[in-house]
């Protein structure tokens, strides 16, 4: 398949995925007109300007820089972490998916393995660290089973659909310790991502986030904070 039709067979992806998801009653012509590239550039900001800046210049090997599911686009992507990644914000998505293909060319297979929770599923998570049970089901109860979150329902970031969390694998096997986590961090700070190795009193090495523009200079708790109050408000989060 050349480039011209590749970037057609994109282009018709990413107009259908416009459509399905945000019912932007496009065209799936292929062809990166006006109109699609005002969708794109509308509900998916940064990626938007790639189609806009060079709506022709997209060939097969730039498909992985959104998920489109159910599109031909997810072959680079895992089934786990493309279901991960559809849960997190549209700002979001393109940036853990690059962070994917940025650490495979790296020879570090990761995958997203948490993405948005309820308020329900964080609380259930937070209850962990207090239940006094054997959580991980291996016969003892150890620092294995003790607090994976120190946060409650509205109290993470993973409550608002700007984090998610990383594994690494090789093959099936999953690590959750690896020298290699550093590595996949320095990778996500230079895509602008905050990760949660900078922690002070609560290190997760495995966890990244994006800020929205308007919590740039604002402290943690603020920007919580504003979260909450935009979901009771049914205000946008970014």
């Amino acid at each position: 398949m050349g480039i011209a039709s590749d970037n057609q067979e994109f282009i018709s992806d990413l107009q259908g995925y416009l459509n399905d998801r945000y019912q932007a009653k496009l065209q799936e012509d292929g062809h990166a007109g006006r109109l699609t590239r005002a969708a794109a550039g509308r509900f998916l900001p940064g990626f938007g300007d790639q189609i806009k800046a060079a709506p022709l210049a997209l060939g097969a090997d730039q498909a992985g820089v959104i998920i489109l599911p159910g599109r031909t686009n997810n072959a680079a992507i895992d089934t786990r972490s493309a279901g991960q990644i559809e849960t997190i914000l549209p700002q979001v998505q393109p940036l853990a998916v690059e962070l994917i293909l940025k650490a495979r060319a790296a020879g570090i297979e990761i995958k997203i393995i948490s993405g948005t929770r309820t308020y329900a599923e964080q609380n259930a998570l937070y209850a962990r660290a207090t239940n006094g049970k054997d959580d991980d089901q291996d016969g003892r109860i150890d620092e294995a089973d003790e607090r994976v979150t120190k946060a409650r329902g509205g109290y993470s970031n993973h409550n608002f659909g700007i984090a998610f969390d990383i594994g690494i694998f090789e093959g099936e096997r999953y690590l959750p310790e690896s020298k290699l986590y550093a590595q996949v961090v320095r990778i996500a700070k230079s895509l602008g991502l905050e990760c949660g190795a900078d922690w002070k009193s609560f290190p997760d090495e495995p966890h990244f986030q994006l800020r929205p523009p308007w919590a740039r200079a604002i402290s943690e708790a603020a920007m919580l904070a504003e979260f909450r109050a935009r979901v009771a408000a049914g205000k946008s989060l970014f």
